[in-house]
């Protein structure tokens, strides 16, 4: 594949840090170079890190940048949706997106306005998926980040990075369920425009299928109709889309067009690489 784009991607969760290298190329297809997994626990939790867990994060990055050759100075760090709260807008003209996210997702996060900071990112179809989080939760991660030796990298969010690699959908009615090892994302999409996000935690230690079959439903049901088609990403992706078809769904597995050839690594389970699309 000729390469478009190369770069470096770690992605932080609650129970493993995980990423690598990958290129994107001239036909859009994404292609892995290289993955690392460490594993850690944090707390599930909008709130900052507490001091313990900024150095274990800040541990873990370093060894999957180490294992993974990634380099500092062209990374981007994901940071997982539960650390903030999502909403989908419309483009206004004359409005601070950022400002309204802020406004509108304040009583969720528990904070005041001035307290957040929110990020908006374009979806396919036109509208946008705002993403607000505590100031000082931020600033956590932050540190954790420098003390890995990343303080150039970009951050981002598990949620853009899926919105950005996936396609338009183009059933009349989508779910997308981008999975996370203590949460997942539900996107709703209706007629190929982002109608609805939400967050919910997973059930830990136990067959979550039942849940997020329950929560899938849900989220179509919002929208009026059954859901035509469902695509699952992100850890435990195989295993979970294999259980929602056995409950009757349609359900598409994974990143589109991505290349693995990195041994022991299931590129189904993989999302990090979307970062680069």
């Amino acid at each position: 594949m000729i390469a478009l784009r190369r770069a470096s991607v770690l992605a932080a969760d609650a129970a493993s840090v995980s990423g690598g290298r990958a290129s994107r190329g001239l036909t859009g297809g994404l292609a892995v170079a290289s993955a690392a997994r460490v594993g850690w626990n944090s707390p599930v939790s909008p709130e900052p890190l507490p001091a313990a867990e900024l150095d274990a994060l800040g541990s873990a990055l370093r060894e999957v940048a180490v294992a993974a050759g990634v380099r500092a100075t062209r990374a981007t760090v994901l940071l997982p949706d539960y650390a903030g709260a999502v909403l989908v807008l419309d483009r206004e003209r004359g409005v601070d997106l950022a400002e309204h996210a802020r406004f509108r997702l304040a009583a969720s996060l528990d904070a005041a306005v001035a307290d957040l900071v929110a990020r908006v990112a374009p979806a396919p179809g036109g509208r946008l998926l705002a993403i607000a989080l505590r100031r000082d939760t931020l600033v956590s991660y932050q540190a954790a980040i420098a003390a890995a030796g990343l303080a150039s990298a970009a951050i981002s969010f598990t949620a853009f990075a899926a919105l950005a690699a996936l396609p338009a959908a183009s059933a009349p009615v989508t779910v997308d369920l981008v999975l996370g090892d203590a949460a997942g994302t539900l996107f709703g999409w209706n007629g190929g425009r982002l109608a609805s996000a939400r967050c919910r935690l997973r059930d830990p230690g136990a067959d979550d299928a039942p849940r997020w079959h329950a929560e899938i439903r849900r989220t179509a049901a919002l929208l009026g109709a059954e859901p035509g088609r469902v695509r699952v990403l992100g850890p435990g992706a195989a295993r979970l889309g294999a259980a929602l078809v056995g409950l009757g769904l349609q359900v598409r597995v994974g990143l589109p067009r991505l290349q693995v050839d990195v041994p022991g690594v299931a590129g189904e389970d993989l999302l990090w690489p979307a970062a680069l699309a």
